[in-house]
């Protein structure tokens, strides 16, 4: 029953949760009932505190306001342990969600239990060491299924919600969709959507011309729907492939991923593939606005069973998000949706954290004929280049530095610079292996795994090359096993650059790291050396060896490498007779060194 407080208040609701038990569901729950009633009537922690914001101060303040609490509970909601401790979380002291409920009880709110996925209210019992929850355990509770019964389950809390003062938005249904369709599906993609998604018309676009299409592939224009759509950009190899997959009906919801490095054409194939997939099945396209809004994917369910064609879901990017993971994978198999999306390798999820089984389109190197079309869109010719610029043309296999080098341009440095940025937020220790291996590769050096697990002495780089998540920035040598890699030298040097740090302050680390008594660390730390005596400018080499002369001198008793590799760069021009006098007896035990051992002389 409502206390006298409560009836002169507005009617507004919290949800309560346990993360670990019910987090997934209390986000779905939250989306249908704001779409239902409005995000000022519903409250949830997650969504609605601001980075900053006092997070007791505001969870009490809705304490205080609410009429309503649903109080979710799962088959952990009494099981879930402190990791550290071993302690029942619900025992502990500062528990916040039997605060939450505790204050609610003692102020009279009504509160309803929703079990979910076939969980039992708990005993009394259970809560026998708890007074200021114990008569949660009287509130008749709800029942919540996730998949069967969702609908129906959902109909119920709103019409207990609905007896208690809280009304519906015009034109909405009980379920959170449309009340009826509407005559402007602009209108009905505006009301669902809020603006966090934008039907296209295709038939409305009108392609763009060869100067705005060069403008985009030199980095100078954002992609649009009119560059896109041009026939002026160019037509990846695998553009038919995942064309034909687009216009393949099918009665279940599937997920496509274009998967490939930044700034590798990743959206340009797949907007242009769903513009002409559009336009020869009549399907129609949603994209969605922000990639990391998970609300989004809850209210599409009902927006895709309140439109007559089949529906293309278009998103960049978007699995960086963990709630828009989760989000997609409350997305049910029978929906007749199709999902677009774009992917970096390493952050593409788990098939296991997807209903929908995830089809794969990977982005290879570039094709003799991508590499003409590119020259045909810039306006080169390859009688124009010199001999090297040619070689370099003609050998490299990465679309991004490819078009980098032929254009010019800073787009590429700019989106791994970001992505850097990104990659330090989410995963540091992955972060800080991989501005290792950049430096070192950014002069072509591969680097010896054990010399890199060296550097962390955490054990957080530990089969760190074999990890999911370092799936497209690291790679297992070609032609030598226990090495790793970048995955060209040239975005190397540019990750290096932007994670930051000075390369005298990354290198020195890892030639103090080396260990002398491993031939293969003291072979990389030589070939190193000698990679940056080839340099124009030797001043890097000289400061490494200057910092860390005594480890070089100790490295160099078991490998007389370092020190032909150490003379070399202290060697500028044509040097001294002494300096030239020098170098023979390290050659003739260089190479009597390396009679010895082979295998190291093409390092």
């Amino acid at each position: 029953m409502l206390n006298e407080t409560s009836r002169n208040l507005s009617p507004r609701l919290f949800i309560n949760y346990r993360t670990e038990d019910t987090g997934p569901t209390a986000s779905h729950l939250a989306a249908a009932l704001t779409h239902l009633f409005g995000q000022e009537r519903v409250f949830i922690d997650h969504r609605d505190i601001e980075p900053s914001e006092p997070w007791p101060d505001r969870i009490r303040a809705e304490i205080e306001r609410a009429t309503v609490v649903l109080a979710l509970i799962g088959d952990r909601w009494i099981s879930v342990q402190d990791p550290e401790t071993g302690e029942r979380r619900l025992d502990q002291e500062g528990d916040w969600v039997r605060e939450e409920l505790g204050e609610s009880l003692s102020r009279g709110t009504v509160i309803l239990p929703v079990l979910v996925d076939g969980a039992k209210l708990p005993s009394d019992r259970a809560l026998s060491r708890l007074p200021t929850i114990k008569r949660l355990t009287e509130s008749q509770a709800v029942t919540l299924h996730n998949r069967d019964r969702w609908e129906e389950d959902l109909r119920k809390i709103c019409a207990f919600l609905e007896r208690r003062g809280f009304q519906r938005q015009v034109g909405v249904s009980a379920t959170g969709g449309s009340a009826g369709r509407t005559d402007s599906r602009w209108r009905h993609v505006h009301a669902t959507f809020r603006g966090r998604a934008r039907e296209v018309d295709a038939a409305a676009i009108r392609p763009c011309g060869a100067r705005e299409a060069r403008d985009f592939v030199e980095g100078r224009a954002p992609i649009t729907w009119e560059i896109a759509s041009s026939p002026h950009v160019i037509e990846r190899d695998v553009h038919e492939e995942l064309l034909q997959r687009l216009s393949e009906k099918s009665p279940n919801a599937r997920l496509i991923c274009v998967i490939g490095p930044i700034c590798c054409g990743k959206s340009c194939l797949a907007w242009k593939a769903a513009y002409e997939a559009c336009r020869s099945t009549g399907c129609r396209i949603l994209q969605i606005l922000d990639p990391t809004d998970a609300e989004v994917w809850y209210r599409l369910p009902e927006y895709a069973k309140s439109v007559d064609d089949s529906l293309l879901v278009l998103v960049d990017d978007p699995f960086r998000s963990e709630a828009v993971v989760t989000a997609i994978g409350w997305l049910e198999p029978h929906l007749p949706i199709t999902v677009l999306a774009t992917s970096r390798p390493n952050e593409v999820p788990h098939s296991a954290a997807l209903r929908l089984p995830l089809e794969r389109l990977t982005l290879a190197g570039v094709s003799d004929r991508e590499r003409d079309q590119l020259l045909g869109i810039l306006g080169v010719s390859k009688s124009a280049m010199s001999a090297e610029q040619l070689r370099r043309f003609e050998r490299q296999r990465d679309f991004a530095t490819l078009v980098l080098e032929t254009a010019g341009g800073d787009t590429l440095s700019r989106l791994i610079g970001s992505a850097m940025q990104m990659l330090q937020r989410s995963n540091a220790s992955l972060a800080r292996a991989y501005e290792y291996v950049c430096h070192s590769y950014s002069l072509g050096v591969e680097l010896p795994v054990g010399l890199l697990e060296r550097m962390d002495h955490r054990g957080e780089f530990h089969n760190i090359v074999h990890r999911y998540e370092a799936s497209g920035l690291l790679y297992e040598s070609s032609w030598r096993s226990g090495y790793v890699r970048a995955g060209n030298s040239r975005r190397a040097e540019l990750a290096a650059n932007a994670l930051g740090r000075g390369p005298a302050n990354v290198l020195g680390e890892m030639v103090e790291a080396a260990d002398a008594g491993n031939l293969e660390h003291s072979a990389w730390v030589a070939y190193l050396l000698q990679c940056l005596a080839r340099n124009d400018d030797q001043t890097l080499g000289r400061e490494v060896i200057n910092r860390h002369r005594a480890h070089l001198m100790e490295l160099a008793r078991t490998n007389p490498l370092i020190s032909l590799a150490v003379w070399q760069l202290e060697v500028s021009g044509p040097g001294t007779i002494s300096h030239h006098e020098r170098a023979i007896p390290l050659l003739a035990k260089t190479a009597s060194w390396l009679r010895e051992h082979p295998g190291f002389e093409t390092m």
